[in-house]
């Protein structure tokens, strides 16, 4: 699974911002590139980030794709679980974000684990 956290993001664009203008030679216009975090992650590698983050042992379920929203709704209100649910579909198998996440050009990988950004989520 691809991520890329939000600090990353801020950082590559700055930095490709203030890039401009120093002869730093673009390909093409616009230039794009894809931004990743700094590695890919399995869902126990979520797992274990989330338990690290919380300090604490924490159950992992699967839950089936027809129960997503379900899942969603019992945590989230309506509008947010819809969105979750439909986020998660995306990015399974199969969704139109899995089969549309071909890289587009150059790679960029940003610094963050996400350990960090689940810490930061807790207030950690």
């Amino acid at each position: 699974m691809k991520q890329i956290a939000s600090q990353d993001i801020g950082e590559a664009v700055a930095t490709e911002l203030l890039a401009t203008g120093q002869g730093t030679p673009v390909q093409s216009s616009p230039y794009i590139f894809d931004l990743v975090g700094p590695r890919d992650y399995s869902s126990l590698d979520v797992h274990a980030a989330w338990e690290e983050a919380a300090g604490k042992k924490l159950e992992m379920r699967p839950v089936e794709k027809a129960g997503l929203a379900e899942f969603y709704a019992a945590v989230f209100p309506p509008g947010v679980a819809e969105r979750m649910a439909e986020l998660n579909l995306g990015i399974l198998p199969g969704g139109v974000l899995a089969e549309n996440s071909k890289p587009t050009g150059e790679t960029k990988k940003g610094k963050t684990e996400l350990v960090e950004v689940f810490k930061q989520l807790l207030g950690n």
